[in-house]
């Protein structure tokens, strides 16, 4: 397992919606969005991300026993 040190925006943007009718709302960051953004979308219609990715660093990456 790996210990990730991430540096990210304080809101995360949810898009959701189908070809005809999409909308967005921002969210705070959370523990729970995080794992649900990083775990994979079981709706297809739901779009979980980071608007800039030049805002997200990565601190560290060590190894975790």
């Amino acid at each position: 397992m790996k210990r990730i040190i991430l540096i990210v925006p304080d809101q995360i943007k949810m898009v959701s919606g189908s070809r005809t009718n999409n909308y967005s709302k921002y969210y705070d960051v959370t523990e729970d969005l995080i794992i649900k953004m990083l775990s994979g979308i079981t709706d297809y219609h739901e779009s979980i991300l980071f608007e800039d990715a030049k805002s997200i660093r990565v601190e560290s990456i060590e190894d975790v026993k």
